[in-house]
């Protein structure tokens, strides 16, 4: 019973820490390009974001969270070029960035407007963040304790009411050609297969917490709770795409009167 705690604890953990910014814009964006083609798009997203990202849980968990070791496989220099970019990508270059201009535009301004400054905002959010994320051994509680309590009821009600309530009708034809590398250019623009490397790291050492001792069990806990985690993104991709095909109609209406 403990085990099966353990894989719902860190499987929804690692959900919510592999949904970020990205995961909340680009499927419904892909959803309004792509139309009724919305699922062979919504398999390539999810294919290139959840699928790749469990891959490298996996492949850094089998190094025991070491990713400079992991890394030393391409060579040291090499090896110290990738690891460095990968963390300026998934930190200042663009994925922090782009967390606190999502957070602000979709959480602040529709309830205050431009009142609260952005500058404000962000140093307030990321010293949050910061002081619910400094100690790494804590981190997956926080983050299952958060999501368990709000996110899941939150997606379920989002897309409950879209589909209810449809903006517009299915349209006849995606508005770009080739809808599968679409799909796949989307999902890899989430950067969630870069962030699951340093994400590893930290599950490994809550699962040090938790007795998880050899490698060998940490890959099949990581594993099982991947799995888990790749199932819910997948669900939850699916509902966005699904209601971004919805408001085709909508997008395509809106260009017209701007013109």
């Amino acid at each position: 019973m403990g085990k099966t705690k353990d894989v719902i604890v860190f499987g929804f953990a690692l959900f919510a820490m592999f949904f970020g910014a990205g995961n909340l814009i680009f499927p419904p964006y892909l959803g309004i390009i792509t139309g009724p083609e919305w699922l062979i798009a919504f398999l390539g997203f999810t294919f290139a974001d959840a699928g790749l990202a469990l891959l490298a849980v996996m492949a850094t968990a089998k190094f025991d969270g070491n990713v400079v070791e992991m890394f030393k496989r391409c060579g040291i220099k090499l090896g110290i070029l990738i690891g460095c970019a990968d963390i300026l990508c998934i930190g200042p270059f663009l994925a922090i960035p782009r967390t606190g201009a999502t957070t602000y535009e979709m959480g602040i301004m529709p309830l205050f407007g431009t009142s609260i400054p952005v500058l404000l905002f962000c140093i307030l959010f990321f010293a949050i963040s910061y002081v619910l994320t400094i100690r790494p051994s804590k981190v997956v509680d926080i983050v299952w304790t958060v999501f368990n309590s709000s996110s899941s009821n939150s997606f379920s009600i989002y897309n409950y009411k879209g589909i209810i309530s449809p903006l517009g009708d299915i349209v006849d034809k995606p508005m770009i050609p080739n809808v599968f590398a679409e799909g796949i250019g989307q999902g890899y623009q989430t950067m969630d297969a870069f962030a699951a490397i340093a994400l590893a790291s930290v599950l490994i050492v809550s699962l040090n917490d938790k007795g998880y001792s050899t490698i060998s069990d940490k890959l099949k806990m990581i594993g099982k709770a991947g799995v888990l985690a790749c199932g819910g993104l997948a669900l939850v991709y699916g509902g966005l795409c699904f209601l971004g095909q919805l408001y085709q109609q909508c997008m395509e209406q809106m260009q017209y009167n701007h013109k």
